[in-house]
């Protein structure tokens, strides 16, 4: 009888470890990014991603430095301004052509280091009065300007009568350094 009890003891013993066993392995096989399709889809993406970076790497031994400056020197000379007169004449421009009015224009100081050698951030602050439609134009054609414009922040000021709306605008260009001085108005 003794020795039916302690062979009970190491069947649960062993039957409960067992269970353990399988529990942890439910747990292993349940466990996020374990099943093989998942580790296959990340093998696969991290081989897409080797693939990117070492064609990223060839292109940058590849590439001249000369042309490089020279491209540079055209993104210059297209898109950033030298004189702070060429940032108020193309926001005139723009305000004209889309049939807008700014009740007023700012340019706070900006104390930050531009991302781009060679030049520093004109800070432009404005409240732009018109339709929704024209208002909407002008936005759109402040991003997609030549003149590179980025818009920083956009809040609505005011509504007026007969659908008029007053958005507050913030957005950001450049102006060569050593060129010009700072566009006032």
């Amino acid at each position: 009888m003794r020795n039916l009890q302690e062979i009970r003891k190491k069947y649960i013993t062993a039957a409960v470890a067992l269970g353990l066993v399988s529990l942890a392995l439910i747990v292993y096989l349940q466990w996020p990014g374990s099943s093989h399709a998942e580790r296959e889809t990340e093998r696969a993406d991290l081989q897409q991603r080797n693939a990117q970076l070492t064609h990223e790497i060839e292109l940058r031994k590849s590439t001249d430095p000369e042309k490089v400056q020279q491209a540079l020197d055209r993104f210059y000379a297209e898109n950033i301004a030298t004189r702070g007169s060429q940032i108020s004449k193309q926001l005139e421009k723009i305000f004209q052509e889309t049939g807008v009015t700014a009740q007023s224009i700012r340019y706070p100081d900006i104390t930050e280091k531009p991302p781009l050698p060679g030049v520093q951030w004109v800070k432009i602050e404005t409240v732009v009065t018109g339709d929704y439609p024209k208002i909407a134009q002008f936005i759109n054609r402040v991003e997609k300007d030549k003149m590179l414009f980025l818009i920083d922040k956009v809040s609505l000021s005011g509504q007026q009568e007969r659908g008029s709306v007053s958005l507050q605008i913030t957005f950001t260009t450049f102006l060569q350094e050593g060129t010009g001085a700072k566009a006032r108005t």
